[in-house]
């Protein structure tokens, strides 16, 4: 079969805990450095990040080689952009700034092949060049196994939280909570009573919905416990948030004079 089995859908599927992480270099090694810690799937960030189509191309040929779901987020919830991503091997497509039912509906048609969707149909990369098991094979699987994420980050999207979780198609129901957090008139506050009121109010709707919770945690261990007791199922954090305490550690540690509490490869 030409489509791969995406592991985190499967994870989620059974009710458990997927783990990744955010990549937004175009560095095929890193990549590859990221899928080699155990890791489930990796995001290649083309919204906040610099990284277009043939970049992750080459990113997910590398975390593949491990057995790790290759996800990418997009710039925008656009059938165009979303196709060329997804024709470079992505399994998973997080969009952003969903706002209403009819944007969630607009990402399911863009991310899934008829007759759930209007996704494009080509010999690229994502269908093995041309689909060596027949085309209608391969559309099944990648109906089947192609992850959605939604970004649930603006007033407007909480209030609509509802009727996003409803559409069919949606598989994760992700809190923005940087983005949320600036349209709430609070930028950077994530534990201001209006955030976290904004949050638990996705939390809720993903529950009673059926969907799965997702949340990006930082470098605080309480911000990962918080957001485990909301119920959150799909988990990540960036790559900043894994090299920068362990640099500030390695300096300060140094700097010190004092021994090294973990062994620190060169």
């Amino acid at each position: 079969m030409t489509v791969r089995r995406n592991e985190t859908k499967a994870r989620l599927a059974r009710g458990e805990r997927a783990l990744g992480c955010f990549l937004r270099f175009p560095d095929p090694g890193l990549a590859e450095l990221l899928a080699l810690q155990g890791l489930d799937f990796v995001v290649f960030d083309g919204e906040h990040g610099v990284l277009a189509p043939r970049e992750c191309e080459q990113l997910a040929r590398a975390v593949e080689l491990h057995d790790v779901t290759p996800v990418v987020r997009v710039e925008e919830n656009r059938a165009p952009s979303i196709l060329r991503y997804l024709d470079a091997g992505a399994l998973g497509c997080h969009v952003p700034g969903v706002e209403s039912r009819e944007d969630a509906v607009r990402a399911v048609r863009a991310v899934k092949f008829r007759p759930l969707g209007d996704r494009g149909l080509s010999a690229s990369r994502a269908s093995g060049f041309g689909a060596a098991d027949g085309f209608p094979a391969y559309v099944a699987a990648a109906n089947d196994e192609t992850l959605l994420v939604v970004h649930v980050e603006s007033v407007a999207g909480v209030a609509a939280v509802d009727e996003i979780a409803a559409v069919e198609g949606v598989d994760v129901l992700l809190v923005g909570t940087l983005d949320l957090s600036h349209d709430l008139g609070r930028p950077g506050e994530l534990r201001h009573p209006d955030v976290v009121a904004a949050a638990d109010r996705i939390a809720v709707a993903a529950a009673q919905a059926g969907k799965a919770l997702g949340a990006v945690v930082g470098r605080d261990p309480m911000d990962m416990q918080a957001w485990i007791e909301r119920g959150a199922r799909y988990v990540l954090t960036t790559v900043e948030s894994f090299v920068t305490p362990s640099v500030e550690r390695f300096l300060a540690q140094a700097r010190s004079g004092e021994p090294m509490r973990e062994e620190l490869g060169c």
